[in-house]
């Protein structure tokens, strides 16, 4: 593969992955057009390393809250083993750190959200390449893909966006008040577990190209009521399990065909470094949209993009 290549295959991964366009239909649509051949599978999950440091960075409060939460649980779970004859206490005070802990509740959102995501990805995964070779199905999902994203434009912002926790849309700032604090834990206490079910549903769904996983996963949570800024985070946050398990079961495929291997080379390493930076401004973008509610205004691009991909089959 030539540098060139993989720097605009690193752009376009960077733009598709985060924007709500659907990376896989693009990437079906290129290569029906200049009929080329799908990259190999280590340099496409070279590119999803890329953006997914992308999603830990921008989000890497939130996944060290997280994290650190669940060390207390560990260390409250030792206590209880360590101290059976206090154990009454301690129990209680377990119950009511998991109970009332927003991060804690995030993490079994996630959890909750995974799993309809696994089930359908494996189940869907046997179908992918069907539906990469059917330039009208890709181009029907792009236009379902377009219709939904133009739907969120009817939606209402809940609360006034002073008041909108800063660690959701930028984990860079520590700078956070305690009315901030508070509004960002009534988000999180407040989402329930159905949401996450559902939403994981639209992201197991979302393996389908031409159905963006971004705009289909960030839709959901605002058709379930969820403040915008919430719903995106926990869009990409949940992406990043899904993104994992899917590099995971990738690499298994390469150790075991050696698929790619033999084609390594320093263009890789310039197409992840490229898909890492695009990806990153991406996402900041996205979320910017998504906070003033704009996220309707991808949607003549779906349609457009949709529109051509069916002609393009038919003729």
């Amino acid at each position: 593969m030539e540098t060139y290549q993989a720097l605009l295959l690193g752009i376009l991964q960077g733009l598709t992955e985060f924007l709500p366009v659907s990376s896989s239909g693009h990437l079906a649509l290129g290569q029906y057009i200049f009929n080329i051949k799908e990259p190999t599978l280590f340099f496409d999950i070279t590119l999803h390393i890329g953006t997914l440091i992308a999603v830990i960075i921008v989000f890497f409060e939130n996944i060290k809250l997280m994290f650190i939460s669940v060390i207390d649980s560990v260390t409250a779970i030792i206590d209880i083993l360590k101290n059976p004859t206090k154990s009454n206490l301690n129990l209680q005070y377990f119950n009511k750190h998991i109970n009332e802990n927003p991060d804690i509740k995030l993490i079994s959102l996630i959890i909750v959200g995974s799993i309809p995501t696994a089930i359908i990805g494996i189940f869907l995964k046997q179908y992918v390449e069907v539906f990469f070779g059917s330039i009208n199905f890709v181009g029907t999902m792009l236009i379902i893909t377009g219709t939904f994203l133009w739907f969120t434009k009817d939606i209402k912002k809940e609360k006034n966006s002073n008041n909108i926790p800063n660690i959701i849309m930028d984990s860079n700032n520590t700078n956070k008040n305690d009315n901030t604090i508070g509004d960002y834990y009534s988000d999180i206490m407040r989402f329930g577990y159905k949401k996450a079910l559902f939403i994981g549903i639209c992201q197991g769904v979302a393996v389908i190209p031409g159905i963006s996983r971004s705009g289909a996963t960030i839709a959901a949570g605002l058709f379930s009521g969820i403040e915008r800024e919430t719903a995106a985070r926990f869009s990409f946050l949940l992406s990043i399990p899904a993104i994992v398990g899917a590099e995971i079961l990738g690499l298994k495929d390469i150790l075991a065909s050696n698929d790619g291997l033999a084609s390594i080379n320093i263009s890789i390493f310039y197409g992840t470094i490229t898909a890492f930076i695009v990806g990153y401004i991406a996402l900041k973008l996205l979320l910017r949209i998504v906070k003033v509610g704009k996220l309707y205004l991808f949607a003549p691009y779906c349609w457009a993009l949709g529109v051509i991909a069916v002609l393009l089959g038919v003729l």
